[in-house]
């Protein structure tokens, strides 16, 4: 068996090179994504986040009204559903389109 303090040492110098090769960069990536932030309309960007708001709510509505009125989900429990969904699909197009696909 390992020493637990052998064990410790390796899981640290893992950490450190995690910390230095994938966090470090993300940072500049982050700084120039929030300096470019300057640059979105903020009327826009409020209109399109209650759009798609709006949208999310009312597919939530729709799914709901599919369901028998017996095994039908609360209405926040239907959007938080379809939330995960979105998000989960939106996780599978960025793991399959390039970076620059504009997706």
């Amino acid at each position: 068996m390992i020493a637990r303090w052998v064990w410790r040492g390796f899981l640290v110098v893992v950490l450190v090179l995690v910390v230095r090769f994938v966090l470090v960069p993300q940072f500049a990536d982050a700084r120039t994504a929030l300096l470019s932030l300057r640059e979105i309309s903020a009327p826009l960007l409020a209109l399109g986040v209650g759009l798609e708001l709006a949208s999310i709510g009312a597919y939530s509505a729709l799914s709901r009204a599919t369901l028998n009125r017996s095994s039908r989900p609360a209405y926040f429990v239907s959007m938080s559903r379809q939330r995960a969904s979105i998000t989960r699909c939106r996780e599978a197009a960025q793991r399959q389109l390039p970076s620059n696909s504009g997706c």
